[in-house]
Order: C-alpha cells, then sequence, then structure tokens
C-alpha cells in the first residue's frame, strides 16, 4: 500500500513538472542490472500520451532515493535534447558552436597574414573565415566528400563502359 502511494506521489510530480493532463499514462518502476559484480538499480519511467506515442525516460537512481529535483533535471535534459534534435535549429546551433570553437582556436594561434600583428581587425576576420570553412568541413564534409565520390564513380564506369564497347 506504501509503494502505491509513493508511486502516485511521483506520477503527481510528474504531471505537474511536465505539464501532463490526468488522463495521460504513467508507468514507474525499478529495474536491476548487474554489471561486473555489481548490482545497479534505476528507475524508469514510461508516459503514455496516446496509444502511438510514448516516452520512456531513466533516472539512474532507485525509485525511494528519487526527489522533485531530479524529475525537474530530467525535464531539463530532455529539452536540451529537444533542442539539439530539432530538425532545423540543431544544425544551425551546431555550425555556429563549430564556428565559434575552430575561431577561437585559430585566433589564439594566428596573426594577421597581412600586417603580422596578433590582434588585428583583418587578422580576426580572417579567423573567422577559416573558422567557418573548418565548421562548414566537419558539419557537412562528408556529404560533400560522398558526394563527390560518387560523382568520380559513375565518371568512371561510364568511361570503363565506353572503352569496353571499343
Amino acid at each position: 500500500m506504501a509503494i502505491e502511494t509513493q508511486n502516485k506521489n511521483y506520477e503527481e510530480w510528474i504531471r505537474e513538472i511536465f505539464d501532463l493532463s490526468k488522463k495521460t499514462q504513467i508507468d514507474i518502476h525499478e529495474k536491476q542490472i548487474n554489471h561486473q559484480n555489481h548490482i545497479h538499480i534505476e528507475t524508469n519511467i514510461s508516459i503514455n500520451i496516446n496509444e502511438d506515442k510514448s516516452q520512456n525516460y531513466v533516472i539512474k537512481k532507485p525509485l525511494d532515493e528519487i526527489q522533485k529535483r531530479d524529475i525537474k533535471n530530467l525535464k531539463r535534459v530532455v529539452k536540451l535534447e529537444r533542442r539539439k534534435l530539432h530538425p532545423v535549429f540543431g544544425p544551425i546551433f551546431r555550425f555556429f558552436a563549430w564556428w565559434f570553437a575552430f575561431t577561437g582556436l585559430y585566433s589564439m594561434f594566428a596573426v594577421c597574414p597581412f600586417c603580422g600583428q596578433a590582434g588585428c581587425v583583418v587578422g580576426v576576420g580572417s579567423a573567422g573565415v577559416v573558422g567557418g570553412f573548418f565548421a562548414f568541413l566537419l558539419q557537412y564534409g562528408k556529404t560533400a566528400v560522398s558526394y563527390i565520390k560518387n560523382i568520380m564513380l559513375k565518371a568512371f564506369t561510364l568511361q570503363s563502359q565506353r572503352d569496353a564497347k571499343l
């Protein structure tokens, strides 16, 4: 009876923090995992919004140790993951993050290509261009290389077919 009451409290916290309706079905259970002669207990939370849509989350704590702040942290992580996986904004933010990282790394060790001074405005601009180029290569380089590879393979295949006909 106490476990059911405790699960109800967790369900109320989850409904409150995730802004879920009363109709949403929430399933909470513990799972034991044996890892190198150690037993780890984690809590699995399954939220069924409807028959088609179900979301599963894991909190790596036993059920009786979970507090309200753990569920708040879970929601924060879920929001961050959704933002990262967004089809439009995810790649844009990732590109800008890599651009700033490469620009900062390059500008730490670079001088202006024209006047030779560190901290020149032109040098910072060229560091930005180089950083953007490397960010583009990191994010889209594999796609570009495979595209060029496919074009080359088609050209060589056509050429070998022409040579075989002669």
